[in-house]
This record gives structure tokens, sequence and C-alpha cells, in this order.
């Protein structure tokens, strides 16, 4: 139990900071559907995209709001996850 709480918590307070941030609206939405669409190979890894797998656009520079595609980099939703909010090196 104690983790869902920690769970939720800490799901809330991402929320607040994208609404705030407005970093998943707008431009980013229309910007990241290209990215996944147009993606055949995962930037963090450097595998090809199968049709099972799930792409997502990865912030390049997180934290700061997307208004370009410069912005953005095509990634497999797990390899994203890994990387979190570490800078690229």
């Amino acid at each position: 139990m104690h983790q869902q709480q920690v769970d939720a918590r800490y799901q809330l307070a991402r929320q607040i900071t994208k609404d705030t941030t407005g970093q998943y609206k707008g431009a980013y939405k229309r910007l990241a559907r290209i990215i996944r669409m147009t993606g055949r190979v995962c930037h963090l890894c450097g595998k090809e995209f199968t049709p099972e797998d799930k792409i997502e656009a990865d912030h390049l520079y997180p934290g700061t709001p997307v208004t370009s595609l410069d912005q953005l980099a095509p990634a497999h939703a797990l390899c994203n996850q890994r990387r979190g909010n570490a800078h690229l090196q």
C-alpha cells in the first residue's frame, strides 16, 4: 500500500510539472506525432524499430518546452524510460 501512495504522489507531481510548463501540449503533441510516424531507428540504442515496438518522442533537452523537431528524437519506450531526465552525453 505504501508504494502505491508514493507512486500516486509522484504521478501527481509529474502531472503538475507538465501542466505548468506546457511541456506536453500544443507544439509538442504535433511534433511528437511526426517523430513517432517518421522514426526508423532508436537514437538511444541504435536499433531499428519493429512493428511491435512502442515508439516515443524523446526530449533531447529534458524540462524545456518543445518548439521544433530538433528538440525531439525517436526512441523505444523502454530506452526512453531508462534514460529518464538525464541529459545526453
